[in-house]
């Protein structure tokens, strides 16, 4: 059976060291969530999968990055961030974490913007916003 990009995707956050620092293994699709846990990072596709140039399949996906305040799902949203676009200063241990888990390349579609939640407890539970688009080779 082959994996989807939400597992591959999962995966590779999971293994990543500044990811999973924050959150531990709080990183989850919205089928998965009962109560969230903070910090957490919920994820979902929103569009795809596409053929994209090259072969590659390829995903969005929307990441909802939840901490107790704005400036700890800021954070969690860098640490995202860095985990997904890799460190320039070494990009060859990003190609090998993305290899790693079955995975391609990464690309950012919408910085992360803080918004706040009305349906929770307290009635404005911050989280940061951001779209990724990830492709994959087909197994």
């Amino acid at each position: 059976m082959a994996t989807s990009g939400s597992q591959r995707l999962r995966t590779f956050l999971l293994a990543n060291a500044g990811v999973s620092a924050i959150v531990g293994t709080n990183v989850i699709t919205p089928r998965a969530v009962g109560r969230i846990l903070f910090p957490s990072i919920v994820f979902r596709v929103v569009g795809g999968p596409w053929m994209g140039r090259n072969n590659l399949r390829r995903q969005s996906f929307e990441f909802r990055c939840w901490a107790d305040t704005e400036l700890g799902a800021f954070a969690l949203h860098e640490a995202l961030r860095t985990a997904m676009l890799g460190d320039p200063t070494d990009q060859e241990t990003y190609r090998a974490a993305l290899r790693t888990a079955g995975l391609v390349l990464a690309e950012e579609e919408l910085e992360g913007q803080i918004l706040y939640d009305p349906n929770t407890e307290d009635k404005a539970q911050p989280f940061v916003l951001g779209n990724f688009s990830v492709a994959f080779h087909d197994e």
